[in-house]
């Protein structure tokens, strides 16, 4: 049984990163859904919070950390402070179709209209946890429990497969009481930090309103 579903999620996935949006997975059974962590579950939890805050560090080719408050289904505001090329500082704020944009060093705001038919979750995952590609396609095995900054977590472990050896080390920490994630490490084949996610501030009120022009 458990072979099956992670062939089915496979499918899905290759078939969600084919098509370039993100649709929502069936639910696990009780007992799959204790043993595994899937994307599509962290997905779906975050997505059911009324907001939620993130903050991830980038290690392996240069230093950023990216900031995100969201408040689901249709407002975020991201912080981005890099020291490499590929991610740039800037400031980003996401109301419904209204996307605002202010670049590192620039003075004044940019704006666009953006339909892209998916959830502001399913962007911040899309845009932030593809560069964790293994919780893409194996589901996370439980390890054991730890307790994390004061709070009962359970914990989910991947190194990839056999098949496919270039993907690397993963774990996550997920609150017992309601599965949803406090952080989660993607270690390099080295075992050091490739990117590091820590969630918090669940459930606070968080106010998100366009910029002043």
């Amino acid at each position: 049984m458990r072979r099956r579903l992670t062939v089915a999620l496979i499918v899905i996935i290759v078939s969600m990163l084919a098509c370039a949006r993100l649709t929502r997975q069936p639910p696990a059974d009780e007992k799959q859904a204790r043993q595994d962590f899937t994307y599509g579950e962290m997905r779906d939890l975050l997505a059911r919070t009324s907001s939620f805050s993130c903050q991830m560090k980038f290690q392996e080719r240069g230093e950023a950390e990216v900031t995100s408050e969201v408040v689901p289904p249709d407002r975020s505001h991201t912080v981005a402070r890099a020291r490499f090329a590929d991610l740039l500082d800037k400031e980003v704020i996401v109301i419904g179709s209204s996307v605002y944009e202010l670049q590192g060093g620039a003075a004044k705001w940019e704006t666009r209209s953006v339909e892209t038919g998916r959830t502001n979750v399913d962007d911040f995952m899309n845009g932030y946890f593809g560069y964790m590609i293994p919780l893409y396609y194996y589901p996370l095995k439980l390890a054991g429990t730890e307790v994390l900054d004061g709070t009962t977590a359970l914990v989910y472990e991947d190194s990839g497969s056999p098949q496919n050896p270039e993907l690397h080390y993963l774990k996550a920490w997920v609150r017992a009481s309601d599965r949803l994630p406090l952080k989660v490490v993607f270690n390099n084949k080295d075992m050091k930090p490739r990117c590091t996610a820590k969630f918090y501030d669940y459930d606070k009120k968080i106010k998100i309103e366009p910029p002043s022009m």
